[in-house]
């Protein structure tokens, strides 16, 4: 059976990413989305552990959602270009990458609290 992750926003009671790939390895975490030449509306990149993200050798921006360990938002970075080192936020736990323009259009804030919703991917 093979999972697809899904990243709901109980607080706006809307699903903020579709299909999240998890990157849990720290080669996996280097290499990011390093290489992607395009990010889709529903899609995202769930960093964990990771407190701070970099956009070195990424051809788009992205916006990057802070997590705690409980998934509460505690810090945003909208529309962070390539070969940029966005803040580092000391009480995250994981660190989510989106689309640009993906938390202007969701409404997604500081406190927000996210879930995990795990459901068979279809083939």
């Amino acid at each position: 059976m093979n999972l697809q992750i899904s990243l709901y926003n109980e607080s706006k009671e809307a699903f903020l990413a579709m299909r999240v790939t998890q990157a849990r390895t720290f080669w996996q975490r280097l290499k990011g989305w390093i290489g992607k030449r395009s990010c889709r509306a529903g899609e995202g990149l769930l960093l964990t552990p990771c407190r701070s993200v970099h956009t070195w050798f990424m051809s788009v921006p992205i916006d990057v959602i802070y997590l705690d360990q409980d998934l509460r938002v505690v810090g945003i970075a909208e529309r962070v270009k390539p070969f940029q080192f966005p803040k580092s936020v000391r009480r995250a736990s994981s660190v989510l990458e989106l689309p640009a323009g993906t938390v202007a259009h969701s409404g997604v804030g500081i406190f927000d609290q996210l879930r995990i919703v795990l459901k068979e991917a279809v083939e």
